[in-house]
């Protein structure tokens, strides 16, 4: 399968689809485990890929430490190898170019997002790692190259895009040129409802809902953020429902009465709310080409993969 990285989610940290090694530096041997349209994946740059897996993903670890299934999770992502080779392939078939330069500055923009939103807090710590699994700087950066060489796909794709195209596409998709409606809250989370009765009283009272939020709140960062949740959809999946409703009822500056959740008991604030608007075509028009490059490059690596002459010999 191919994971298609959209451009603003271009470093989602769980990668699970990286670029095969051009060159391997890892342990292992230069036995052939898979052949991808005459070119070799060796056995020793199927060591190293792992190794890379692991250093971005630490889960990894005990996944492969279980026997029964460490054969399967090689077969898994030796295939991710394989699909990784199809789009280079296919991405110099194409004419398209590369530089150095691209791979680097795509190198350094996703290293340093791992250095600090992995698992890795200091650059020593992540060094480290690196020095454990035995993987080389350039062993990484190849590793990465993937998101730049999809990149350039995709941007080759989205060139061919028409302005009759997106019409088109916007007629059978009419959904894509709705803004939802938005609301902007705040909210202090407490153990109990007699806690959040007596919080809701002293905002009232003419308390700093943010201050009070700091002082009072469980939620992690509140003395950070002082309870503030930023604008979403009131549509938005992945909030407790009776949050999301107590919060959407209220009006824009409305104190909310205790409400309980899965976390807990909230009060909320309201500081604004958007409603459903229909977008213009130019407001809309980028979501709209990236959709319809997505749905083009799924057919596009589905048949590259279908004629593709691959052998595996794990």
């Amino acid at each position: 399968m191919f994971y298609i990285l959209q451009r603003n989610k271009k470093w989602a940290i769980a990668l699970i689809l990286l670029v095969v090694l051009v060159s391997a530096t890892g342990c292992g041997s230069n036995k052939t485990v898979a052949e991808v349209n005459g070119q070799k994946i060796t056995r020793a740059q199927l060591d190293t890929y792992v190794n890379g897996l692991r250093l971005l993903m630490p889960q990894l670890d005990e996944m492969l430490g279980d026997k029964s299934a460490k054969g399967q999770w090689e077969s898994d992502i030796l295939e991710s190898m394989v699909s990784n080779l199809l789009i280079k392939q296919a991405v110099l078939k194409q004419g398209l170019s590369v530089s150095s330069e691209e791979i680097e500055a795509d190198y350094q923009e996703f290293r340093g997002q791992v250095v600090m939103m992995l698992m890795y807090g200091q650059e020593d710590e992540f060094t480290a790692r690196l020095k454990e699994l035995k993987i080389s700087e350039n062993d990484l950066k190849e590793l990465l190259s993937i998101n730049t060489y999809v990149e350039k796909l995709y941007n080759d794709f989205l060139s061919e895009v028409s302005d009759e195209e997106i019409r088109n596409f916007l007629s059978d998709n009419p959904d894509y040129a709705l803004s939802p409606a938005l609301i902007e809250p705040s909210h202090i989370l407490v153990e109990t409802e007699e806690e959040a009765a007596a919080a809701r009283e002293r905002v009232l009272a003419g308390e700093d809902f943010g201050e009070l939020a700091a002082e009072l709140s469980l939620e992690p960062g509140a003395e950070i953020y002082q309870g503030y949740m930023n604008e979403f959809p009131v549509n938005t999946t992945g909030i407790d429902p009776s949050f999301l409703a107590a919060a959407a009822a209220l009006e824009v500056g409305e104190i909310s009465m205790p409400v309980q959740s899965y976390y807990g008991w909230h009060i909320i604030k309201l500081h604004g709310r958007t409603e459903e608007s229909e977008l213009s075509f130019e407001e809309v028009r980028a979501a709209a080409a990236d959709a319809i490059v997505s749905e083009k490059l799924d057919a596009y690596f589905f048949t590259l993969r279908s004629e593709a002459d691959v052998t595996t010999k794990l």
